[in-house]
């Protein structure tokens, strides 16, 4: 390892020691308090919650009904929208029968037209592409804003249906009032037919059973005592409904709610999330290494590293690439005349003592894996399940990360609990996940083993703090992170140690000539069932005038 590097880890490690060690959960009666607390903060305390006085901002709604197209590429206005309402009318491309326009947008232009038109020339000709439906059937169309033209664009031949209307969606909602089963239904469940939120749902497509039928599923909640009915659904009650024929099937249960929850549901606050950021600078030779702790209000650590300075270079007799000989090879890119950046790596390995609720933890890699069905059990054919491994070793722990190897990696304190029974955690969420190239037993790669994985356990020692060991010029790599974890001593329920390493690979490019813009990457650690709940809903929220109001520029 290069002495830079070794710098940089121990700057690194010390400032991880500080700000990572310790992670204590409250105890679930406090944190329930917490939650439910309310108050606002000031430079002179916490003082008791006030009533919240809301208010309209001060600019008015704006119309858009004067909106005009300035570029070819800009979306159709609202007058344009109704100009291709009235021509389709007007056609009678659709016949005289009830129909509906799902999508209506912006037929672009071709590219070299827009290419070619500069500002202050006229448009190229507006035209609308348009999605609709009637008879049963979907129709594309061009309709052309200038002439009045509609033209049909194909038949629809693929599978599928356009996206729902809002008509559809509130449509669905009353076709099974004839049915008295539902209400009977709802009613034997101890639910008031007044709480009522439904929602359609997309069912997808199970099999030839469906087809020829323009499908719906509805489910349906209960909104009382609550504003977030998505959290109580109405369990084992599901309504299946022909948008076309109005039809319910499923033994013909029906529903009905007087209202659109997804219209009639209004936000009024929001609670902000801050980051406290921690930044961490240190200029190693020509490199500039920037390391930000960011601390966030829903728990979440984020630890992003910045790269920046001056690339390292040789020199090439080249000035051009058209002097190179097909045997050539500059092992880099010609920055400028006579100028090659190197292709290199970045490792920059994490020491990070968790103590998630008390020194004793374990690491467990949760796997993301592939279910299948059995035979007739359902139109599904697989399915999703989790998988959760605590490694019982180091060796267990070494996880080199792959991209069809979907897992979470979590340390837990298997002592400490949530109410309802969820071990204490946080995981490590990767990226910057550049491995080594270099073969194994390349001499840079002997001192540099701890790149060899992304992420490494091991129990915590005092002696084992820096990853390529604590002599590393000449090292031959006998005292590396991976020759630790080699021991495979046990971590399960014990004080632990997770190694992570974010790598980069810099193919440079004249952009880093002279001197590099910052190059960023981050990995996480977030909170798993460490709170009993989202702990933003501690902060106090934003009142509406302390919200921002964005408007446009008038030179704009």
């Amino acid at each position: 390892m290069e002495p830079k590097n070794l710098l940089f880890i121990f700057l690194t490690a010390v400032l991880i020691l500080l700000v990572v060690s310790n992670l204590t959960s409250p105890p679930s009666h406090k944190a329930d308090l917490l939650d439910r607390a309310g108050g606002r903060t000031s430079k002179n305390g916490i003082h008791p919650e006030t009533p919240f006085r809301h208010r309209k901002p001060a600019n008015p709604t704006r119309l858009h009904s004067s909106d005009v197209p300035r570029h070819p590429l800009d979306p159709l206005t609202v007058t344009e929208l109704n100009t291709v309402r009235d021509i389709i009318r007007k056609d009678g491309v659709l016949g005289n029968r009830a129909h509906a326009l799902h999508s209506v947008v912006l037929e672009e232009p071709d590219k070299q037209v827009v290419l070619a038109w500069e500002k202050g020339d006229p448009l190229p000709p507006r035209k609308a592409a348009v999605v609709a439906r009637a008879g049963g059937a979907s129709y594309l169309l061009t309709v052309d804003l200038g002439s009045g033209e509609v033209n049909r664009r194909g038949e629809k031949t693929l599978s599928g249906y356009p996206t729902m209307t809002m008509e559809d969606m509130t449509s669905v909602t009353w076709a099974p009032l004839a049915s008295a089963d539902f209400n009977r239904t709802v009613v034997e469940r101890g639910v008031d037919l007044g709480d009522l939120a439904c929602l359609p749902i997309s069912s997808g497509w199970f099999g030839k059973t469906e087809e020829k039928r323009r499908l719906i599923k509805v489910q349906c909640y209960t909104m009382k005592d609550t504003a977030n009915f998505y959290m109580r659904p109405i369990e084992g009650l599901t309504v299946l409904v022909d948008m076309d024929t109005k039809q319910s099937y499923a033994g013909d249960i029906g529903w009905r709610h007087s209202e659109s929850p997804i219209t009639g549901l209004e936000i009024r606050e929001v609670r902000p999330k801050v980051t406290l950021v921690v930044r961490m600078a240190a200029s190693v030779a020509n490199y500039d290494y920037i390391v930000d702790w960011e601390f966030q209000t829903d728990g979440l650590i984020r630890i992003k590293v910045g790269l920046s300075g001056i690339l390292m270079v040789k020199g090439t007799p080249y000035s051009n690439l058209d002097q190179l000989n097909q045997q050539d090879n500059l092992y880099g890119t010609l920055l400028s005349e006579n100028v090659v950046g190197v292709i290199h790596d970045h490792y920059i390995t994490f020491h990070l003592d968790m103590d998630v609720d008390g020194s004793d933890n374990s690491f467990v890699k949760v796997n993301l894996q592939r279910e299948y069905t059995k035979p007739g059990e359902s139109p599904r054919v697989s399915y999703l399940k989790a998988v959760r491994n605590v490694a019982k070793t180091e060796k267990d722990a070494q996880i080199k990360l792959k991209l069809y190897d979907p897992s979470e990696f979590h340390v837990i304190n298997p002592r400490k609990k949530t109410r309802v029974g969820n071990p204490v955690g946080y995981k490590v969420v990767p990226a910057g996940t550049a491995a080594s190239l270099l073969d194994p037993n390349d001499p840079p790669q002997k001192r540099g083993a701890f790149t060899n994985n992304q992420i490494w356990v091991t129990p915590y020692n005092k002696t084992e703090q820096w990853a390529g060991g604590l002599f590393t010029y000449q090292s031959k790599g006998d005292d590396t992170l991976e020759v630790w974890s080699n021991r495979d001593r046990e971590i399960e329920n014990k004080d632990i140690v997770v190694w992570y390493t974010l790598g980069f690979h810099h193919i440079p490019c004249q952009e880093d000539f002279p001197i590099m813009p910052t190059v960023s990457s981050s990995f996480d650690l977030k909170p798993v069932n460490f709170f009993e709940r989202n702990p933003i809903l501690r902060v106090p929220p934003n009142v509406e005038n302390e919200l921002p109001i964005c408007k446009a520029d008038a030179s704009a």
